[in-house]
């Protein structure tokens, strides 16, 4: 994992970034207090105070010489000033590998924006949240004159790497020659665009652009509801939708009756559910992915019914990779493949060729952020109200990240498109489509 997202690195990409939207109760939100804030964490994070050089061809991380700390205040459009922070490379080699920014966004300086970026080798999903929660907890300390000692977050064992036996290589034989001939063989172009219902970009300007959308608690409260009357999970709810959102935005496009289409996502997964509880909280980047392949039909997206056969489809699946399969942890070494398709996409892109792909999206869900992520971290003057996440992954094998998350009782959704895979008008139907289901859902219990 960490060989794979460190060649994201070397190429500008794979960086992560959360912008959390922050109020202060007492006055405005000076750029010392934060400055202070985030060295204090700097300090503790140990994670933050690496950079990646590279040890007999292999990335190897190293501690720097001081606790660096990139941050200032912006001026101008929060959403250019995110993508700016999110794309701009980092010096793998000297550090530091994250960053922060802070945009003003009332006259009196009591509202802002703060995005905390950090290179995907140091961290993931789980971490950001963990830096956002300390680095707020740290501020309402300081600002209510408090001593606070945040905790100690240490360098870990790869425990993911540990775990990985020799039982499992023919698991990785098999998936390794699967993905191979799927990606570089018979591409997996046709699959991606339904057999041509759009064609794949091959421009060489790449862009990350982010399209975001909330329900309101009542809403959410009624999808937990319905998902809880069907037995599923709102994951498996939400990540069904993502797929009869991609047949329906195809029979729209398409001049060709589509009842059906086989299609591949891939959900990340935080591998500390299988660490003691001594590992529970530490930070670091520890994720792996799952890849499911269903057969989406007409009726998952005419028919009550249909619609909620397929989620429990979803659920038994997810169930078995998790906790049966262990698919996670089997999975390790399939990261260097990764970073070979990641380094052939940077080169095809320079000269202007279309991407491998491998899967039609993949999905990173932090679940409900109350314990997480409160929203009020230290009990102060700054509390959190809202938050954006997303990841630069140009040249990965997927035309869009779906982020999701339920934070303050409402449940929030991001996808970020990667030009070079999917044109623009296209993903900004597929949003719409997909929008609407999941209010739909919410409402009457369906996406229809």
């Amino acid at each position: 994992m960490e060989c794979f997202l460190a060649k994201g690195g070397d190429v500008g990409l794979l960086n992560t970034i959360q912008a959390i939207w922050i109020k202060s109760n007492e006055g405005p939100i000076k750029q010392n207090d934060i400055t202070h804030a985030l060295h204090h964490v700097a300090t503790k994070t140990q994670i933050l105070q690496l950079c990646v050089q590279s040890h007999h061809t292999r990335p190897w991380f190293k501690r720097m010489r001081s606790v660096d700390v990139d941050f200032k205040t912006e001026v101008g459009d929060v959403m250019e000033i995110y993508y700016k922070t999110l794309e701009e490379p980092y010096n793998m080699k000297e550090g530091p590998l994250w960053r922060a920014r802070l945009v003003n966004q009332s006259g009196d300086g009591s509202e802002a924006v703060l995005m905390i970026a950090v290179q995907h080798a140091l961290t993931d999903g789980y971490t950001n949240m963990i830096l956002a929660r300390d680095v707020i907890t740290t501020l309402n300390a300081s600002l209510t004159g408090r001593h606070l000692e945040v905790p100690v977050r240490p360098i870990i064992p790869p425990i993911m790497d540990e775990m990985f036996s020799f039982k499992h290589y023919p698991f990785i034989v098999y998936a390794y020659v699967k993905k191979c001939y799927e990606t570089f063989i018979i591409g997996y172009d046709k699959k991606l665009t339904f057999n041509g219902v759009y064609k794949t970009p091959t421009n060489t300007d790449v862009k990350l652009k982010n399209l975001h959308g909330e329900l309101t608690e009542d809403q959410t409260n009624k999808l937990i509801q319905h998902c809880k009357k069907n037995g599923v999970t709102v994951h498996s709810c939400i990540y069904a939708a993502l797929h009869t959102a991609y047949l329906k935005m195809a029979q729209e496009m398409s001049t060709k009756k589509i009842d059906s289409a086989q299609m591949q996502a891939s959900d990340t997964v935080n591998v500390r559910r299988y660490y003691s509880k001594t590992y529970s909280e530490d930070s670091g980047c520890h994720v792996s992915v799952i890849e499911n392949e269903l057969l989406i039909k007409d009726s998952h997206i005419t028919t009550h019914k249909g619609f909620w056969e397929l989620v429990h489809q979803v659920a038994d699946n997810l169930n078995y990779r998790l906790n049966v399969e262990i698919s996670p942890i089997k999975r390790g070494p399939l990261f260097r493949l990764t970073a070979c398709i990641t380094t052939a996409n940077s080169l095809k892109n320079y000269f202007g060729g279309s991407q491998y792909t491998d899967n039609h999206f993949v999905t990173s869900n932090m679940g409900n952020l109350k314990n997480l992520l409160p929203a009020n971290p230290g009990d102060g003057p700054v509390e959190i109200t809202s938050l954006l996440r997303s990841m630069s992954g140009q040249y990965l094998g997927f035309p869009f990240l779906v982020a999701m998350h339920t934070f303050r009782g409402k449940f929030m959704y991001s996808l970020d498109l990667y030009t070079n895979k999917m044109p623009e008008d296209v993903f900004n139907r597929y949003f719409t489509i997909f929008s609407q289901m999941v209010d739909n859902i919410a409402d009457v219990g369906s996406v229809a």
